[in-house]
C-alpha cells in the first residue's frame, strides 16, 4: 500500500491509501479458504466449492473485512514512521466513493486526519497567579464535631414526640367537612421528620403528641417545597397544587435520635482503637484533618487558575470538526447511541485536550521526567494518608512493598497514579517560573470565587 499526505490546513490532513491487488491478494485467498471448510452450499460437498463462487456468493464483505483488519496498522506505521502528531484516531473520508471489490482489484482509499498544534508558551514572574488560603477558625471545629457526633448517633424509640423527632404513621386525606375523603391517598407507615415541616405553627403542633394520637393539618402549609409533599404522599410533583390539601396524621411509633457521646468509644470508631488519648486529642486530630481538606480546596482552585491563565495565553487551536466527528463515535458507543448531553460533554472534553496538550509541551520542552524513586516517593506520602486515615500510624516498607506490586498489576490505576504524579511535577515547574500572590480567606469569601455559594 502506497499512503500519501495532502494538507488541508494546518490542524487538517488528508491521507490517500492507494490499494493494489498485490496487497490483499495473499490474505483474501487464505479468508477464501478459510470460509470455504466452514460454507454449506446444496450441490456441493463439504470443502469442494470453487473459490470463485465463494468470491461472489461474499461479494464485497470479505475484501471489505481483509481491508479493515490491514489498514488500521498500516495507517500507523505510516504516521509513526513520520512522525504526525494526530489527535484522535483516523476516520474515512467524505472523499471515498463506492468501491465494487468484485470488479475494481486497485483503488483509493481516504483518511482525514487531525493534527497536533504547535504550543506556544511563555512562562515568566509577569505571570501572577492568587494562592488562596482558608483560614481555619474553631466554628469549623465545632461543626465538624456535631457532624461527627450526629454521623455516629443512634435512633431510639421516645415517648412524646419533639421537634427532633422522627414520627412514623399513617396518612389519610380528608375532605372538606374534616372527613376521611371518599377514594382519597392513604398510606401507611409514612416518615415524617418533624423539623423538616417548614411552617412553624403546624410543626408545633406535631410536638408534644404520644403513640395513637392524631392531628388534622393542611399538607401544602406544613411543607413549602411541592417535591416534599410528592415524596411524601406519592403522587406527581404536578399534581400536588390540585389535591385536596387536608391530611389526618396517626402517630404509630416515635423516635428521637441522638449524638454520639464525646468519649474514647466515638473515637475509636473514628480513628482506630487506641489512636486519640483525649477530647483535646480528637479535637487537634479534626483540626489536622480539616486543615488538609481546606489545603486541597485552595490546591484545587490554584491549579484551576493556573491552567485558565496558561489556556489562555497559549491560544491552543484545535481541528474543531474533526475532532467533534471523531468524539461524537466514541460517545455513541458508551453512552448507546444516546446523544443526549453530548455538547456539554464535548466542550469538556476540549478544554481537558488543551490542557493536556499544554501540559505535554511543558513535559518535552523542558525534559521533565519521572522516575522510580518519584513514584515510591509519591505513593508513600499519599498511602500514608490513607491508612492514617484508617487508624495506621506509619507505613512501613513491607506495606508499601505489598501495595506497589497489587498497583502495578491494576495497569488502569497505576496509570492514574503516574498521570497524578506527572500533573504534580509539570505544576511544581510552572509555580518555580510565576509569581505566587499569597491571599488568605475566610471559607465564605472564598467559595464566592467559583460564584457557588
Amino acid at each position: 500500500m502506497n499512503i500519501t499526505r495532502e494538507n488541508i490546513d494546518a490542524l487538517n490532513a488528508l491521507l490517500k491509501v492507494h490499494v493494489e491487488e498485490a496487497d490483499y491478494k495473499e490474505n483474501l485467498e487464505k479468508a477464501l479458504r478459510d470460509y470455504k471448510k466452514k460454507i454449506h452450499l446444496p450441490g456441493f460437498r463439504n470443502g469442494k466449492i470453487p473459490l470463485n463462487l465463494i468470491k461472489k456468493l461474499t461479494g464485497n464483505a470479505l475484501i471489505a473485512e481483509e481491508l479493515n483488519k490491514m489498514l488500521p496498522d498500516t495507517i500507523t506505521n505510516y504516521i509513526n514512521t513520520n512522525s504526525i502528531n494526530i489527535l484522535g484516531a483516523p476516520l474515512p473520508s467524505d472523499k471515498n466513493s463506492q468501491i465494487d471489490f468484485i470488479t475494481q482489484k486497485d483503488f483509493d482509499l481516504f483518511f482525514d486526519i487531525g493534527i497536533s498544534p504547535d504550543i506556544k508558551l511563555s512562562l515568566s514572574k509577569d505571570i501572577k497567579v492568587a494562592y488562596n488560603s482558608i483560614i481555619l477558625d474553631n466554628k469549623m471545629i465545632d461543626n465538624k464535631i456535631e457532624h461527627l457526633r450526629s454521623q455516629y448517633g443512634e435512633i431510639k424509640i421516645s415517648e412524646i414526640s419533639d421537634e427532633e423527632s422522627l414520627v412514623v404513621g399513617g396518612l389519610v386525606q380528608l375532605d372538606d367537612t374534616g372527613n376521611k375523603a371518599q377514594s382519597g391517598i392513604a398510606k401507611d407507615k409514612v416518615m415524617l421528620l418533624i423539623k423538616a415541616i417548614t411552617d412553624e405553627d403546624i410543626k408545633l403542633k406535631f410536638t408534644g403528641l404520644k403513640k395513637n394520637d392524631t392531628l388534622s393539618f393542611d399538607i401544602r402549609k406544613a411543607f413549602s417545597s411541592h417535591a416534599d409533599i410528592s415524596s411524601l404522599l406519592g403522587i406527581k410533583i404536578e399534581d400536588v397544587p390540585q389535591i385536596q390539601p387536608l391530611f389526618q396524621f396517626t402517630f404509630t411509633d416515635i423516635y428521637i435520635f441522638t449524638q454520639a457521646d464525646l468519649n474514647n468509644v466515638l473515637y475509636d470508631k473514628i480513628y482506630g482503637e487506641g489512636n486519640i488519648a483525649s477530647y483535646e486529642d480528637f479535637r487537634n486530630r479534626i483540626e489536622q484533618d480539616i486543615k488538609y481538606s481546606l489545603k486541597k480546596e485552595s490546591y484545587y482552585k490554584f491549579f484551576f487558575d493556573i491552567k485558565k491563565i496558561l489556556k489562555e495565553q497559549s491560544k491552543v487551536e484545535l481541528p474543531l470538526e474533526f475532532l467533534k466527528r471523531w468524539y461524537a463515535e466514541s460517545y455513541k458507543k458508551e453512552n448507546n447511541k444516546n446523544e443526549k448531553n453530548f455538547d456539554n460533554q464535548f466542550d469538556v472534553f476540549i478544554e481537558g485536550l488543551k490542557w493536556q496538550l499544554i501540559k505535554k509541551s511543558i513535559i518535552i520542552n523542558n525534559n521533565i521526567t519521572i522516575l522510580n524513586e518519584d513514584i515510591v516517593n509519591y505513593l508513600q506520602i499519599y498511602y500514608s494518608k490513607q491508612l492514617n486515615d484508617l487508624g495506621i500510624a506509619n507505613i512501613t516498607d513491607e506495606n508499601l512493598d505489598e501495595v506497589l506490586e497489587k498497583l502495578f498489576k491494576k495497569k488502569e490505576e497505576a496509570g492514574y497514579m503516574i498521570e497524578q504524579l506527572s500533573e504534580q511535577k509539570v505544576l511544581d515547574y510552572i509555580i518555580q517560573q510565576i509569581t505566587i500572590d499569597n491571599k488568605e480567606l475566610v471559607l465564605e469569601e472564598f467559595y464566592k470565587l467559583f460564584d457557588v455559594k
